[in-house]
């Protein structure tokens, strides 16, 4: 299908037929350029997979987010289309995003971010100051899984044939792909531990066409205890060169984990092989002896499920994620940190668009404004996680358990009513009742005990009353259970509970427990049409939604659109799904979308369903679509960066097109800028693409980027999409661009250029990296900046100008020194032999002040005084050369730092300070036989998800929301435009606080050891959650927001 798509571009463009037919984006690309900056790389163009929000008209249109190509072919970034979420997204260092060849897995991503972002709207959620919860600091860990698998062949190579097709083997599946790169990376189990029986499944002929009425079942055969699992022979990287024995011995992996999940094979056309996300947990521990479990993001605040996902990755346990969105569900793996708040995602795509993203991207930060949520928890959306993978050594079976699930708490009754799912393929009976939640994480049965046995696939729902609270107090009751007739642990989810508040009698005063699905309480009203409501196209309209319960509503919505027929019989159709988090007695904005079959007024309505087969409408409205504008008359002009006429140094293409509407009527249509080489057919591509809306007279642009083009000529393109003809280019949008080999010259903050060859290379002044390999020239003239890199081929190792170090010939430099106060740059991963950087510090510290910001980008093995060795304080006490502070933490608008480590780590930052003895000294940071890394793939930060304390090595100048250090180091100050020198490190925030109060060692908790209601009465006492709590709370161990200060209650 994809050649076939670009076998059309071709031909249209060399036929040259003509053809009929809201963050701005310019504030989103100086983000995304800003942002990757520091990575070294040039970001502008928005790609081609967002999906508009249309809640603006004209020039003005914006979108749920914007996708920018690295101008190297090597990484992309996303940013947000909206200011009350995270500006980043997400991000990759390799590879490029191409919405035509985006993997299943990343396209539902996308779409579910769009669709998130996309409820902001409206809700008035304002980002005012305000200070955050404690957070402990998270540093970088570096991705733990380094296959990159795919579904295909040679995975798929001993999959079930497609029944239609036996030529072609049915996909492995992404649960599969996911579940076998996670076990690749522990090589455990050794053998099937457990037989996996055969079952059947059906695969469909064509879903979209015919639905579920065609369909052949076929059999899938099971796998015997002790099949052996080849790990000898299974590689981390597989490719047409790869032996037949590895890729058979990857594709028994494959097979043995799809059917341990029962995987439902099915063909590319339905979407793939699937299967739930329930049965991850239960087919390693069942089948290949390993421990693990699986948690609901709805079940946690973000703060917790991220650190949950981040101790994982800290425990070298990477994380087999699930997510849902309308276009369906799909499996990942998580399994890296950058330090900067988001986790790395290997998609199981051969590692296209492997990258690092936010987990949870829908959290406006606010409980503020009218609108906000209620809680601090931010917006679930269908995911879950399979954790604690770790193999199971301890010599005795994992326990068979059942996955339950609170769903209602009754004061009257004293009772606690949850559902218990077994997801394991055979019936399973536990012991079960309820229990509390103890200060030391174990629990205690407060009910009675009784045994509960289900079937597989199936559900049990139990009311049992609490009976066991006897004293006075606030506790916490949850669900529990344990293998039938053990008298083992009990097994329980400590962060699913219910809230019970006591009598000093042991009467039950209060019991709380918020369900989230209750959507009997939402009511759908303002029904607006967003866009032209034209026949022929999908339409999109924006509905409100009321919560009138008082606690917080999370379900999904759908928009059913009715029509009439030919005979006049009215039909109803889904149209569209959004998942929405409505806060409590609260109000919501939720884009919707409809495609509009015919000229009229049509009835919409907004429904729930239980069972996808009866909808409750929640609300509706008639929405009037009219006859598709007459021929558009636009015209193109465009601009591109770095060119000579038409002639191009280096192998990208850059620019700018701008669209001006020249007609008497409003314009709207979705255009993709596209490339094609005039001397090769197969060498095309589609680029960025934006969703235009043009009154006439306004116009709009759209930034474009292609990498690693052939030095040859192009030809660039605006295309658009019909439903009915396909792919068409707009008249009028061409323009040729012909590239040409140069040389590459990068700034410090990344930015690149070419330049044309020649004999004498000057480098400009501004350089901090000049890259001269496969260029022929005689004479290099440097320039005054003593940390440029030189990259040149071996054989021109020694060409004149060259300076004596910094050079990197091949891939290896013999020694390279860093002058603090200059910009350094690093284009391309290289060894030195040697390397050093110098530092002079001017103020002397009690360890307490003057500190100073410290990046370096390499880990130093000496740190030299001249002749002498210095070390590092690393507790109270200990008298050493010098002070070394780490990030640990935050608590409101003050920011923990810490002793650091005994071994000090490169590429993260630190605070840094001198005694007396060192003022003025040079202190040489020196290693040997070390791998520096590009700029694109460093860490240089520590986070935690309130604020990052990131390192430069170039002068930085800092944006919106950066804090720089102050001269004493007490404070870091909010401080927009303020420069930050190369090797130092700032603080990024996001709460609009003046300044952050510096403290050291853990002096930022205070203790007391009990609230005296004589002196201070409490009003208000929530936990560290944001939930609200009863006054009684405050007389229980644990840590509260009592009357608005943060305490602990000893």
């Amino acid at each position: 299908m994809k050649k076939s798509m670009m076998s059309l571009l071709l031909m249209l463009l060399f036929a040259h037929t003509s053809w009929a037919a809201p963050v701005k984006l310019s504030t989103a690309s100086q983000t995304a350029q800003k942002f990757l900056q520091q990575y070294g790389k040039q970001l502008k163009s928005t790609n081609a997979a967002y999906a508009p929000r249309m809640n603006a008209q004209g020039s003005q249109t914006t979108a749920p987010y914007y996708v920018f190509n690295s101008k190297d072919g090597n990484g992309f970034v996303i940013v947000s289309g909206d200011d009350r979420t995270s500006e980043i997204l997400g991000y990759s260092t390799t590879g490029s995003f191409d919405i035509n060849k985006l993997s299943a897995n990343m396209r539902s991503f996308m779409d579910g971010m769009a669709k998130e972002i996309s409820l902001l709207d409206k809700y008035q959620a304002n980002n005012t100051a305000k200070a955050p919860a404690q957070m402990k600091a998270r540093t970088p860990i570096e991705p733990l899984v380094k296959t990159v698998w795919n579904q295909d062949a040679p995975y798929n190579d001993l999959c079930p044939d497609d029944p239609y097709n036996t030529s072609v083997k049915l996909p492995t599946g992404c649960v599969a792909t996911a579940m076998a790169q996670v076990m690749y990376k522990h090589q455990w189990p050794s053998t099937v531990t457990n037989t996996i029986p055969p079952y059947t499944t059906r695969v469909y002929e064509n879903t979209g066409k015919y639905g579920e009425s065609k369909y052949k079942t076929i059999s899938v055969e099971g796998v015997p205890a002790d099949t052996k699992i080849d790990w000898a022979n299974i590689v981390p990287i597989y490719n047409s060169q790869t032996p037949a024995e590895k890729n058979k011995a990857v594709a028994e992996l494959m097979i043995y984990v799809g059917r341990a999940v029962k995987m439902g094979y099915d063909r590319d056309v339905n979407g793939g092989s699937g299967a739930s996300g329930y049965h991850i947990a239960t087919a390693l521990n069942k089948y290949f002896n390993y421990n693990a479990s699986t948690i609901l993001r709805t079940e946690y605040s973000l703060d917790e499920f991220e650190n949950r996902l981040y101790n994982e990755m800290a425990a070298a346990r990477p994380v087999v994620f699930c997510g849902q969105s309308a276009g369906g569900g799909h499996a990942f793996v998580i399994d890296g940190y950058d330090g900067k708040g988001y986790f790395h995602v290997n998609w199981g795509w051969g590692g296209d668009s492997d990258g690092y993203f936010k987990i949870a991207i829908l959290n406006p930060g606010s409980t503020a404004g009218i609108g906000a949520s209620s809680t601090s928890d931010g917006y679930a959306m269908g995911q879950s996680a399979t954790i604690g993978i770790s193999p199971n050594t301890s010599g005795n079976p994992v326990a068979l358990l059942l996955q339950p699930e609170i769903k209602r708490a009754s004061k009257a009754g004293n009772s606690i009513t949850y559902t218990m799912s077994n997801f394991n393929r055979e019936r399973v009976t536990v012991e079960t009742g309820l229990g509390k939640i103890e200060n030391d994480g174990s629990v205690t049965p407060v009910s009675d005990i009784s045994n509960l046995g289900v079937n597989p696939s199936y559900l049990m729902k139990k009311t049992v009353k609490i009976t066991g609270l006897t004293t006075a107090g606030v506790f916490k009751v949850t669900p529990i259970q344990r293998p039938a007739g053990s008298t083992g642990r009990w097994y329980y989810d400590p962060y699913m509970y219910a809230t019970v508040t006591t009598s000093s009698t042991g009467q039950t005063v209060e019991l709380r427990f918020e369900d989230y699905g209750d959507f009997k309480q939402l009511k759908a009203s303002n029904f607006e049409l967003t866009s032209g409501g034209i026949v022929g196209k999908m339409n999109n309209v924006n509905v409100t939604v009321k919560n009138t319960a008082d606690h917080e509503v999370h379900t999904t919505v759908y928009l059913i659109y009715e029509t009439t027929n030919n005979a006049g019989q009215t039909a109803k159709q889904l149209h569209s799904q959004v998942p929405a988090t409505v806060p409590a007695k609260s109000s919501v904005v939720l884009p919707m979308s409809f495609y509009a079959d015919k000229v009229g007024q049509h009835n919409i309505s907004l429904c729930i369903t239980e069972d996808y087969q009866n909808f409750q409408s929640l609300g509706g409205a008639k929405v009037t679509v009219v006859k598709a504008p007459a021929k558009e008359s636009l015209s193109y002009s465009y601009t591109l960066k770095g060119a000579n006429n038409i002639t191009i140094y280096g192998n990208r293409i850059e620019g700018t097109v701008t669209i001006k509407n020249k007609g008497n009527e409003a314009y709207h249509e979705k255009l993709t800028v596209a490339r094609a080489n005039t001397s090769n057919q197969y060498d095309q591509t589609f680029g960025a693409s934006k969703e235009v809306s043009l009154n006439p007279g306004e116009s709009t642009t759209i930034d474009f980027e292609f990498n690693n083009c052939a030095y040859s000529k192009h030809v660039i393109v605006v295309t658009y999409n019909n439903p009915s003809s396909g792919t068409g280019i707009k008249s009028g949008s061409y323009k040729y661009a012909t590239l040409k080999k140069g040389f590459i010259v990068y700034n410090g903050d990344g930015s690149r250029q070419g330049y044309a060859p020649a004999a004498t290379v000057t480098v400009p002044a501004e350089a901090a990296a000049v890259d001269l390999r496969g260029i022929e020239f005689t004479t290099v003239e440097p320039n005054s900046n003593p940390n440029t890199l030189y990259y040149v081929d071996a054989a021109k190792a020694s060409a004149a100008g060259l300076p004596a170090q910094n050079v990197v010939a091949g891939e290896k430099a013999t020694k390279v020194v860093l002058t603090d106060g200059n910009d350094f740059y690093c284009p391309a991963t290289f060894i030195a032999d040697e390397i050093s950087y110098t530092r002079k510090f001017d103020k002397a510290s009690d360890g307490k002040t003057n500190y100073e910001g410290l990046y370096i980008p390499f880990t130093p093995t000496s740190i030299m005084d001249g002749a002498k060795a210095l070390a590092w304080q690393t507790k109270d006490g200990e008298a050493k050369d010098f002070f070394l502070m780490q990030y640990a933490g935050s608590n409101a608008n003050k920011l923990n730092f810490v002793y650091a480590d005994e071994t000090f780590n490169g590429n993260i930052p630190y605070l840094m300070a001198v005694p007396q003895a060192l003022v003025g000294k040079n202190i040489t940071f020196g290693a040997k036989n070390v791998k520096i890394v590009d700029n694109a793939t460093r860490f240089c930060s520590a986070d935690n998800n309130h604020f990052v304390f990131t390192g430069v090595s170039s002068k930085k100048t800092l944006a919106e929301n950066d804090y720089a250090l102050s001269a004493d180091a007490k404070f870091f100050e909010l401080k927009p435009a303020a420069i930050v020198d190369a090797f130092r490190a700032y603080i990024i925030g996001h709460d609009g606080l003046d300044k952050l109060e510096i403290l050291f060692n853990g002096d930022f908790v205070t203790g007391i050891n009990g609230i005296n209601n004589n002196d201070t009465e409490v009003k208000t006492v929530y936990d560290l959650q944001g939930r609200r709590l009863p006054a009684e709370a405050a007389t229980k161990k644990g840590v509260y927001i009592i009357n608005g200060k943060k305490v602990v209650v000893k």
